[in-house]
């Protein structure tokens, strides 16, 4: 009878060919880290790499360029790489210095790109503004007001020195309120002119207020100004239905200036003193 055998296990690799392995890797490990740092040190320390100084006023300098800034202040955006100029590129923190343009009222987006060898280029995508606001200008003083503009996302856009613009002022917003509320009162002015628009004789508005759930609006009708109460809804056919009935109002009532069109089939005429 035949005795069972039991195979005997493959032996696996000697072990110092595994040591070999492992020392093998560990070399090229660290020719890659030996290498990595040569080059670092060598692009930190070649003057190739190094920007110039601060580019002359109004100018862009041949290794320092900002493309896409129309109205956003050149000193705001010089005063984010103030600490950049004269320095090697690879030493400026990319990321950062994003995060700063970003917080500059009219970025709505940037990039900041390095070039070989010396050069930066900063790209800005700019907001939009869709309106002017009034500003407290002194907190002792509430009535005067400084103008500035803000865009859809109800971000308050310093005014700049130059461009000129064609909005309405919109009433009802300020500083001190967060900005999602100032983008809802924005969405509400501009929803009244997306209706009013849509008439067949558009009225254009100097003034729109939204302070409070009743818009007001101020617009000039026959070289006239007038302020309408449009409510909360309703807007292009309240609209429409004082154009076709003001030539008789104007007639009847010629010292009115204010008109109140909340009840779709009334216009109740009022006087400045006696004005909500």
């Amino acid at each position: 009878m035949a005795k069972n055998q039991h195979a005997k296990p493959a032996a696996g690799p000697p072990a110092w060919r595994l040591w070999v392995r492992i020392l093998a890797w560990a070399a090229v490990l660290a020719a890659t880290v030996w290498t990595a740092r040569a080059l670092q040190h060598h692009l930190l320390a070649d003057p190739r790499f190094v920007m110039a100084g601060v580019p002359p006023d109004g100018q862009n300098a041949p290794d320092f360029v900002i493309a896409g800034a129309v109205y956003t202040s050149r000193d705001r955006v010089l005063e984010v790489f103030g600490d950049d100029f004269g320095k090697n590129i690879f030493r400026i923190p990319i990321a950062e210095r994003r995060r700063r343009l970003l917080a500059i009222d009219w970025v709505a987006d940037a990039s900041v790109s390095r070039l070989w060898p010396n050069r930066l280029i900063v790209r800005i995508r700019e907001r939009t503004p869709v309106a002017f606001v009034k500003l407290a200008a002194d907190p002792l003083r509430p009535k005067a007001a400084r103008p500035a503009l803000i865009d859809g996302d109800g971000v308050i856009l310093q005014q700049p020195e130059k461009g000129q613009f064609s909005f309405p002022v919109l009433n009802g917003v300020s500083e001190k309120q967060p900005e999602a509320e100032r983008k809802a009162r924005v969405a509400r002015m501009q929803q009244v002119l997306r209706e009013i628009a849509s008439l067949p004789r558009p009225l254009r508005l100097s003034e729109v207020d939204v302070g409070s759930r009743d818009i007001r609006v101020s617009a000039e009708v026959d070289d006239r100004e007038v302020e309408l109460i449009l409510g909360d809804r309703d807007f292009a056919s309240r609209v429409q239905t004082f154009l076709a009935h003001y030539p008789e109002i104007h007639k009847r009532t010629p010292q009115f200036t204010i008109f109140d069109l909340r009840l779709n089939k009334s216009i109740i005429a009022r006087d400045t003193e006696r004005s909500e």
